[in-house]
């Protein structure tokens, strides 16, 4: 992917430009626990994040008034070399973000997804967790009316009951499930009377449906 990658330094801000997404921080740069540094992502959102020599917290991503946006999200597992691994649960809650995300992907270094991080994103059609995420909590996707296709690994080994709302469990929209034999995902699929779809061991088609 390319990003155009702008962080703060002491100083001043220096713009990167349009360079491949960061593998590291670079030298002499502070590290920042208590403030803001950000950069733009393909399609057009901003995203915006605490960061320490070991690991990066996204905080929330936002799209700039007036600025093109494709409605993907490919959030990156790194920047300069530097794991992201976990993400706010209002990360999703900006409004220039709900009403106009389409496709997410998550990468595997963010183990955890929190409570309620898709809440509201009601254009929301697709999400893809890449292997390594671990848990989806409660609500993740509450009030995601759009949905119609959920890739869930088979490193997933503990999905919330109640996935859409606190109280019941059952979806705004009727969503596919994407994932393996005999892991939760089937499960939870079963369970809530979900479509599900088996991913092969390359992770690529089943039953002769592109997963693109």
């Amino acid at each position: 992917l390319v990003a155009a990658l702008s962080m703060t330094q002491p100083g001043g801000a220096v713009l990167a430009g349009a360079v491949d997404l960061p593998k590291t921080v670079s030298s002499g740069m502070t590290p920042r626990a208590t403030a803001l540094d950000h950069f733009a992502l393909e399609g057009g959102a901003i995203l915006y994040y605490y960061w320490d020599p070991t690991e990066i917290e996204i905080h929330h991503l936002a799209i700039p008034e007036g600025d093109p946006f494709s409605g993907d999200i490919v959030l990156p597992s790194e920047v300069e070399d530097i794991p992201i691994t976990s993400i706010k649960e209002s990360a999703f809650s900006d409004g220039s973000i709900q009403t106009r995300v389409q496709t997410v992907t998550v990468p595997g270094s963010i183990k955890e997804i929190p409570d309620r991080l898709f809440a509201d994103c009601t254009a929301l059609q697709e999400v893809v967790f890449r292997e390594g995420v671990e848990r989806l909590s409660k609500a993740t996707f509450l009030g995601c009316s759009s949905l119609t296709k959920i890739v869930i690994p088979a490193s997933v080994t503990e999905i919330d009951s109640t996935l859409d709302i606190p109280e019941g469990g059952m979806f705004n929209s009727t969503p596919t499930i994407y994932g393996y034999r005999v892991t939760d995902a089937e499960s939870f699929a079963s369970e809530n009377e979900l479509p599900f779809v088996y991913l092969n061991d390359q992770g690529g088609t089943s039953y002769g449906l592109s997963l693109k």
